[in-house]
């Protein structure tokens, strides 16, 4: 084939490519992928809690993106994976939550 012409890759190749996410159900899934990927959220839960530390907001005393992106991440846990308790061995990132939950913005944009 000469250069610069197109070729169409074969299936086996784009399945190759294709995460794994959209090839099977979540069901399908290996027991030893989930509890990698719950592993992770763990893992984000304590770095955030650690950078979080016992202050009122993650960097000082004014809102900042950092708290917008923490909040959004606490929000999607709860939408998506409720059985997920984080707010027992996290009490600072409830601490947080339960603040920003309180502003409007966070409020109006809350999924349901």
């Amino acid at each position: 084939m000469m250069a610069g012409q197109n070729r169409r890759p074969n299936r086996s190749a784009v399945r190759a490519m294709v995460p794994h996410r959209c090839l099977n159900s979540w069901a399908e899934r290996s027991t030893a992928w989930i509890d990698r990927q719950m592993g992770k959220v763990t893992d984000s839960l304590a770095a955030m809690s650690r950078g979080l530390g016992e202050n009122p907001l993650c960097s000082g005393i004014h809102l900042s993106l950092s708290d917008i992106a923490v909040g959004c991440a606490l929000g999607y846990l709860d939408f998506r994976f409720p059985e997920v308790d984080w707010r027992e061995p996290y009490p600072n990132l409830h601490r947080l939550y339960d603040r920003l939950m309180q502003r409007p913005s966070f409020i109006e944009t809350r999924p349901s």
